[in-house]
């Protein structure tokens, strides 16, 4: 029942069948997932650490990273650093809006690469 509630959560309404295959996947995921962090613990990375000009994205309705830790990452940035909140997206917004985000990569590539600016929060050309 938890998991069935946070896979819509995650990835929004599903089919009973989606939803089903989605609680099986979680479940394998906290049973032996190979990440730094899960759905039952998250690892902290120490700000500041990346030389390289850091872009940083979350979803804007992202249930699994806290509010205070998505202001926290806007603090830490660095001159060159970026921040983009994909507006509608989720946990998983990558896989909801990929144009969007390639977009969003694609500019802080050639913007970092060309023009360091001040840490601050991006735009895409379409308003997001």
């Amino acid at each position: 029942m938890v998991l069935a509630q946070m896979a819509r959560l995650l990835f929004g309404p599903q089919t009973l069948s989606m939803t089903a295959a989605l609680v099986d996947r979680l479940r394998l995921d906290l049973d032996d997932g190979l990440t730094f962090h899960s759905l039952a613990h998250q690892t902290h990375l120490t700000m500041g650490a990346v030389a390289p000009p850091l872009l940083v994205c979350h979803g804007a309705h992202d249930v699994i990273i806290d509010p205070n830790r998505q202001a926290q990452w806007s603090q830490g940035l660095k001159v060159g650093d970026r921040r983009w909140v994909c507006p509608g997206g989720r946990h998983f917004f990558h896989y909801d809006y990929p144009q969007l985000v390639a977009e969003i990569i694609q500019n802080h590539w050639l913007q970092g690469a060309a023009n360091p600016a001040q840490p601050a929060s991006i735009k895409s050309r379409r308003g997001a």
